[in-house]
């Protein structure tokens, strides 16, 4: 929150960073890490206002039974609450992308597509400008859950063929292919189509593609496992709740 906003908006920002950082804490019995996995602090803005309202509001914490109560806080939730449930205009997973609160209110990580190592632009892409796929690396992608069906990874070779970043001896989207090729139905050459199903419960349920060997449908769990075991560089799928277009 900018130093500039409301005197009153910062107060509640400082109870509210208090009463988390000591719900965290177990009052200061551990420590708290300065990352995303506990918390972000960006810039170097001190004094001034800021601690003007953390004196204004020096031992007040929020409370329930007597303990801090854990504010937590995200600026995007990717559309769905675990709390409250769909963030959405229409309350349900009916709206969502359109109507997501985040999209209207015009948040720069909602809908974000993940080509990076780490959660900050500015980590290695493996030469990557964009997390787009072209088509022949979305038919890999499903030849690699057709080889792998329900024995698990086979021969630990379904990897990113991206050697230069990840190493290993991946197989080539010609051997997948060929592999894919031996499985009832044949090999997946060609992707015409995307859609996506999702679950009342805020997860993507269900992916299907339109392919040279008819629908391929994919539960969501398994297409996110899948997807993130081959694709290529670092682009991945990293919530549950995840949605797939064709340009």
């Amino acid at each position: 929150m900018p130093s500039s906003w409301n005197t009153e908006a910062l107060k509640a920002q400082a109870v509210a960073a208090r009463s988390y950082a000591l719900a965290y804490t177990n009052n200061g019995t551990k420590s708290i890490c300065a990352t995303q996995s506990c918390q972000v602090y960006i810039g170097s803005s001190k004094g001034g206002a800021w601690e003007q309202a953390v004196s204004a509001t020096r031992g007040v914490v929020v409370t329930e039974g007597g303990n801090a109560t854990s504010t937590q806080y995200s600026s995007t939730s990717g559309g769905y609450l675990n709390t409250s449930g769909w963030d959405t205009k229409c309350g349900s997973r009916n709206c969502w992308t359109p109507e997501a609160w985040e999209k209207i209110a015009s948040s720069p990580w909602f809908y974000k597509g993940w080509y990076t190592q780490s959660y900050s632009n500015s980590s290695a892409k493996c030469g990557r400008s964009h997390p787009w796929l072209t088509g022949e690396e979305m038919a890999d992608i499903l030849n690699a859950w057709l080889v792998q069906g329900k024995d698990g990874v086979d021969g630990g070779r379904i990897t990113p063929v991206t050697t230069s970043c990840w190493g290993g001896n991946p197989y080539s989207m010609g051997e997948l292919r060929d592999l894919a090729g031996q499985k009832a139905g044949g090999a997946v050459t060609s992707v015409s189509s995307a859609s996506v199903a999702y679950s009342d419960g805020g997860s993507t349920a269900s992916v299907s593609f339109g392919t040279n060997r008819g629908t391929v449908t994919l539960a969501g769990g398994d297409f996110k496992t899948i997807f993130n075991l081959r694709a290529p560089g670092y682009i991945s799928i990293r919530s549950p709740l995840y949605n797939v277009e064709q340009k």
